[in-house]
């Protein structure tokens, strides 16, 4: 995924990163999310870089998958029709823009959802995924620990 965001020139800033993390931290009472972090063992550095390619994928993923789906007239009525009884409202109805909005960002998620493993085979077929198993084998045995030893 990251090649594929180089090819399509797609980055993601220190700026929209930082952005990111403010936002996730908000989430927490104070001191809370680095405690989280210790208790589970993470280092921050080591939890932003897992959150800069989480971002980023989820930009290319946006690019490739999201913003190319289309969705009709028809589909959304038949997806109302299927799914009637979910829509029912006790007090009258919701607003239809709102659940217009709320259906089409349904059958987008299912398109999405539906065209990825094959968009990731193809990731795969195209820029090949190589495990350099010596390496793979000195990152498991320095991680060996209390939790890890006898589980081989």
């Amino acid at each position: 995924i990251d090649r594929r965001a180089n090819e399509l020139g797609i980055t993601l800033d220190d700026a929209e990163l930082d952005a990111a993390v403010r936002e996730i931290k908000a989430d927490y009472p104070e001191d809370e999310f680095e405690q989280m972090l210790l208790e589970s063992a993470i280092p921050y550095s080591l939890w932003k870089d897992r959150l800069r390619v989480r971002l980023l994928m989820e930009k290319v993923v946006d690019r490739e998958l999201v913003q190319p789906v289309n969705i009709t007239a028809q589909e959304i009525e038949a997806y109302y029709k299927a799914n009637e009884e979910d829509f029912a409202v006790k007090d009258g109805s919701p607003p239809e823009m709102e659940l217009k909005h709320h259906i089409v960002e349904q059958l987008r998620l299912e398109k999405v959802e539906a065209a990825y493993p094959q968009w990731m085979d193809g990731l795969r077929a195209r820029y090949g995924v190589e495990i350099n198993w010596e390496l793979w084998e000195q990152f498991q045995r320095t991680d060996a620990g209390p939790n890890r030893q006898g589980k081989e």
